[in-house]
This record gives C-alpha cells, sequence and structure tokens, in this order.
C-alpha cells in the first residue's frame, strides 16, 4: 500500500517515472532515459504507487506502462546500490512470506 498523503494529493511529482491521466486512460512513463530506464527500489516503489493511484480512481479504465527515450527498461539498475541492488533484505523488501498483502 502507498503512502496515504499520495492519494490525496497525486500532484505531488514521482522522481524516476511520470503519471498521468487523459481521456480516462493512466500513463506511467519509466523517466531515467540516461539510464535507459534501468529499474531501481524508487521506480519500484513510484510504479507501485502509480498502479494504487490509478487504482482508487474510478474515473481510469486502462493503464498502460511505457518508457522514455529509446528504451523501455534495461532492466535492474545494478549500478544504483553498490555491489546488491537487489538483495531482497533491508526494511524496503517485500516478499509473500513476510508479507501477507502479496
Amino acid at each position: 500500500m502507498i503512502v496515504p498523503d499520495l492519494l490525496e494529493h497525486p500532484e505531488v511529482p514521482f522522481s524516476q517515472i511520470t503519471y498521468a491521466v487523459d481521456d480516462r486512460i493512466a500513463t506511467v512513463t519509466l523517466s531515467r532515459p540516461k539510464r535507459l530506464n534501468a529499474f531501481t527500489h524508487v521506480m519500484r516503489r513510484e510504479l507501485v504507487g502509480a498502479i494504487e493511484l490509478a487504482g482508487a480512481d474510478d474515473d481510469v479504465r486502462v493503464v498502460i506502462v511505457t518508457g522514455a527515450g529509446r528504451g523501455f527498461c534495461a532492466g535492474a539498475d545494478l549500478g544504483a546500490v553498490g555491489d546488491r541492488p537487489f538483495s531482497y533484505s533491508g526494511p524496503d523488501h517485500r516478499d509473500s512470506h513476510s508479507d501477507p498483502d502479496l
């Protein structure tokens, strides 16, 4: 679940994605074109937040996920957080064994 403030204040900007709604279509754009939209923990949180915003908006009927620049997503950004960017530990980690909502 996203921070409740995001649902109340969707104008709060994301840092690694963009989110826009037009004509009942929500468009989520991965927005790190210089890194070919390589996926980070921040992007994961923001993507989940954007999907939850769309789910909470009764006017949204379709969600499109796209990437800025010349590539959709290069995969995990292995250089973003040292040599263990997706170590599956720490306070940011959620899995089906520890999180009943997944």
